[in-house]
């Protein structure tokens, strides 16, 4: 049975990056702040990890870092403004391996375990399975997996030890971990450094495993997968969401006329509007958008432009 007592105090959440490939609305929207149903992705992060008892929070922001900076006071993370530190990235980015090693050093050097969540990764993981699971290893790190066979890269050999990091082969790390402070005290914080750097030095000293699961994951690092997230958790019901499975979501502030159609699974947000005639089919309406004509089928619609994804 997983331990009643997590004992991790702290958690880095990374929110640095450009999310280039959802460009152009990240030219707007920092990924991490990318609406998921009525919530920014950081908001379900952080209400996941507090759930498990875990008080503070670690964030790195380089893109857009002012409205991350900005969300922590205005959404519903206000409650947890107290427990979240964030580090910004100013002059240039540090990748992954340099961006944890500067939350790090934020943290002022905490020894123990620390976990580690990728800001645009929306999980469904049992965290204290997986912290015993970390204890029973003795590991420096682990690498929660899944399968994904389009990005699976982390080769796992007897007893769960990670014995390589090959492209095409074994699994996916998830984007998220935990790290024990042996671990974190070999990362730089000064410099661009890449993770896979340095868990390979850790692989050879064989202290790296890897915690294999098939419950939910998704990296929304595309317009399909985004997409996609919306269908899983309004049609299927695959995450414990107040409207999962129920089909539609649909601000109450939101306006759509009688004659407009929405169809299929749908997302209208906040002081969105859709016009006479409009049809909106297996889309996400995003706030403040005004829909004035057409049919929109697989689509992400907002004040910034639309997205058709095919």
């Amino acid at each position: 049975m997983p331990t009643e007592n997590l004992n991790i105090k702290s958690a880095f959440i990374l929110c640095a990056g450009f999310g280039t490939r959802l460009a152009p609305l990240t030219n707007f929207v920092p990924k991490p702040l990318f609406p998921i149903i009525d919530r920014t992705a950081l908001e379900i992060i952080i209400e996941k990890i507090s759930s498990n008892g875990i008080e503070n929070f670690y964030i790195n922001a380089h893109h857009l870092a002012e409205q991350i900076i900005d969300a922590v006071k205005k959404t519903s993370l206000s409650r947890f403004e107290n427990a979240i530190k964030i580090e910004v990235e100013s002059e240039k980015i540090l990748g992954t391996a340099g961006g944890i090693g500067n939350l790090f050093r934020l943290a002022q050097n905490p020894e123990g375990d620390i976990l580690l969540h990728n800001g645009d990764v929306i999980e469904d993981f049992d965290i204290p399975e997986i912290y015993d699971f970390h204890r029973s290893k003795n590991a420096a790190v682990t690498l929660v997996l899944v399968d994904n066979p389009p990005t699976n890269s982390v080769v796992c050999g007897e007893n769960d030890k990670v014995i390589s990091i090959e492209q095409g082969k074994g699994f996916t790390y998830s984007g998220v971990a935990i790290m024990n402070s042996a671990f974190l005290k070999s990362l730089p914080h000064n410099r661009f450094a890449p993770l896979k750097e340095f868990l390979e030095m850790w692989i050879k000293r064989g202290k790296i495993f890897g915690y294999r699961t098939k419950n939910f994951w998704c990296d929304y690092g595309t317009f399909g997968s985004y997409l996609q997230l919306h269908r899983k958790i309004l049609s299927d019901g695959s995450l414990p969401f107040d409207n999962s499975g129920a089909g539609k979501y649909i601000h109450p502030t939101a306006y759509i006329h009688p004659d407009a159609v929405v169809g299929g699974f749908a997302v209208i947000g906040e002081n969105a509007r859709i016009s006479s005639g409009c049809r909106i089919i297996n889309s996400v309406v995003w706030k403040n958008t005004i829909i004035r004509s057409g049919e929109h089928i697989n689509a992400i619609l907002t004040p910034f432009g639309n997205i058709d994804v095919s």
